[in-house]
């Protein structure tokens, strides 16, 4: 339950936002770089009281802010909330249908949720005095290569930003944040976590579902293009040639990246397929499901040309062996109980804070 202070609106009991740990820290890590649209549409149209805008984004009469939420002595602006918001996909998507979409205000409860958990984190970090390392230093700039490396360059990137009226720092503050908050998680919430046998079995023998494999298909194909009329026979003839080279055992995928004109020629001419070889033409695709692992076909004609193949595997569907998933079951249950302990101390930091919301 969140602390909130007589004399100002918060949320109706059963109405506070409650996110998950893994939700707040997957919003906090990730910053999605929005390009070619205005980041303020919609709901938010024309407040730009913040100082992640450009000087000139907007003109001074657009500006209209306010406080909607107060995390111990900080303030969180309705503008701050709007950026956020804009970053989220979601969000978005439902705004560009329709602006006043009902569901846009439960996202906004929920980013504001989210933005305050981030304040909260981050001024724990700073009253136990948390250091920035060189080593911090580091992260940053990969994470700003990382996000530069769709746009080409960090210069195009910073580029896009401003073009949307956002100065290029406020992405580096943003990943700076993320770095704060995971840094501090780590160093206050203990990660000594153990995994019982029983446990692993009893997820697994729970969630069948994760663990199940499609039938799988391996194909390797050699295609000889059809001449014209007049030399027909001929590529018929070099297609046996090809045949006769692999029933004497050469290797089918070196023959195939020598001779074969198809596209996975380079690839050793192998098709990986789920259920069926439903993408190869027909006949051969027809062939194929007819063939025993490991046995050539004869010479297949198509419209195309002539081809040559091998099933290399066939796997039924199946689900995968607990011995062979098994360091992904205790990976996966000892993120589990992280995230439980992560949301536990964030609920005992909010408990003894004062939060007052708002929106």
């Amino acid at each position: 339950m969140w602390p909130l202070r007589e004399g100002g609106g918060g949320f109706a009991e059963g109405d506070e936002p409650t996110l998950l740990s893994r939700q707040l820290i997957v919003a906090l890590l990730l910053f999605v770089a929005v390009i070619g649209q205005p980041l303020v549409t919609g709901p938010f149209a024309g407040l730009a009281g913040s100082r992640c805008l450009a000087d000139d984004a907007l003109p001074q009469e657009a500006v209209s802010d306010r406080v909607v939420a107060v995390v111990n002595h900080e303030a969180i602006t309705l503008f701050e909330l709007a950026m956020v918001c804009r970053l989220n996909s979601d969000f978005r998507a439902i705004e560009r249908q329709n602006p006043q979409d009902p569901r846009l205000e439960g996202i906004r409860r929920q980013m504001l949720g989210t933005m305050v958990d981030e304040r909260l984190i981050v001024q724990a970090a700073r009253d136990l005095e948390q250091t920035w390392t060189s080593l911090d230093d580091q992260r940053l700039d990969q994470d700003l290569q990382d996000h530069a490396e769709p746009h080409g360059s960090l210069e195009a990137l910073d580029a896009n930003l401003r073009e949307l009226g956002i100065r290029p720092d406020l992405l580096r503050n943003r990943l700076r944040t993320g770095i704060q908050v995971r840094k501090f998680l780590v160093e206050q919430i203990n990660r000594d976590i153990f995994v019982r046998p029983e446990d692993m079995r009893h997820y697994y023998e729970e969630h069948p579902g994760e663990f199940r494999q499609s039938a799988l298909v391996k194909v390797r194909q050699i295609f000889i293009r059809k001449a014209a009329n007049d030399e027909l026979a001929m590529s018929r003839q070099q297609a046996e040639a090809v045949r006769e080279r692999l029933v004497a055992g050469e290797d089918m995928a070196l023959v195939a990246r020598e001779v074969s004109e198809g596209p996975h020629g380079p690839d050793g001419g192998l098709w990986v397929f789920e259920d069926a070889p439903v993408e190869l033409i027909a006949p051969v695709g027809q062939r194929a499901r007819q063939l025993k692992a490991g046995v050539v076909s004869d010479v297949i004609e198509s419209v195309k040309g002539f081809h040559v193949v091998r099933v290399e595997e066939r796997r039924k569907r199946q689900v995968e062996a607990f011995e062979k998933v098994q360091d992904r079951i205790e990976n996966r249950l000892r993120t589990m109980e992280w995230e439980v302990r992560v949301e536990k101390w964030i609920n005992r930091l909010r408990q003894r804070s004062y939060v007052r919301i708002l929106l």
